[in-house]
């Protein structure tokens, strides 16, 4: 009776600590996947918020080549209209809400809104009256310095951007790694606690099993002599 009790009781406590551990490892493996995926979709964003500042940059290069006919060229407008065309793709995609989800603050967001403001109502029409190639030279020249007036702020903007979106990489890389920790610290504990069953339930009755076995086998050669 005292064996199928024992097995009984052993049996339940260490299923209830076993699901523990897979309760454990499936919180650590569903927070490990969440958030690589997470610092994924950032380092994404990071490289492509990256491109469009470089992106500013390679316009004004682009225009100031536009004002020299002889360097313009098929080729080179085609590059113009390309990079053009990647920025507005760039601010097309801000707009949708799935995209500004990945954003890690309000203030991002605010940056990101500013940086469309000046790009659709002063920096892509300087490029336009560049690209028509039918102003007179003045305004054309004007266009262009408005436009390198302007780029240094919204490159400023871009920059803003990715420093928020990078401490918000550091702080979730750090909270990982705690939570990583805390989640080895209770998986230790539950080793610990199992370590300690399996002499409270096992170890120290089959001591006394064997003890009481003794005991009787003595009484028993006592009584036969």
């Amino acid at each position: 009776m005292i064996l199928p009790s024992l097995r009984r009781t052993l049996t339940g406590k260490f299923i209830v600590l076993l699901l523990c551990f897979l309760a454990l490892q499936a919180v650590q493996l569903a927070v490990g996947v969440t958030a690589v995926l997470h610092l994924g979709e950032e380092a994404r964003l990071v490289n492509e918020v990256g491109r469009q500042r470089m992106a500013m940059y390679m316009l004004a290069s682009h225009a100031r080549r536009a004002l020299d006919e002889a360097a313009w060229g098929e080729t080179g407008q085609e590059t113009f209209d390309r990079g053009i065309a990647e920025v507005d793709r760039f601010f097309q995609r801000h707009a949708d809400a799935a995209f500004s989800a990945l954003l890690p603050t309000p203030s991002a967001k605010d940056y990101l809104d500013s940086s469309s403001t000046v790009w659709t109502a002063e920096l892509r029409p300087s490029l336009a009256i560049i690209r028509r190639g039918d102003q007179p030279p003045a305004a054309t020249r004007a266009a262009l310095r408005r436009y390198e007036s302007l780029v240094p702020e919204q490159a400023q903007r871009f920059d803003s951007i990715v420093d928020l979106i990078e401490h918000d990489i550091s702080t979730a890389t750090l909270s990982l790694a705690v939570f990583q920790s805390l989640l080895l610290g209770v998986t230790l504990m539950l080793g610990v606690v199992g370590l300690y069953m399996a002499r409270i339930i096992v170890t120290l009755p089959m001591r006394q099993l064997i003890k009481a076995a003794d005991a009787e086998r003595q009484l028993a050669a006592r009584t036969i002599v």
